[in-house]
């Protein structure tokens, strides 16, 4: 298993953790961002 989390400076909307956390989970990266909202409030 070679996956590595990162920061995606290249497709980022504030940082890229979102981007690269997507990337990682092979997920939407919307998904990640609402679900990061969602569980922030």
């Amino acid at each position: 298993m070679n996956k590595k989390l990162y920061k995606n400076p290249d497709k980022k909307k504030i940082a890229g953790v979102c981007q690269g956390v997507a990337e990682y989970f092979d997920i939407d990266p919307t998904l990640v961002r609402v679900l990061w909202f969602v569980v922030s409030l």
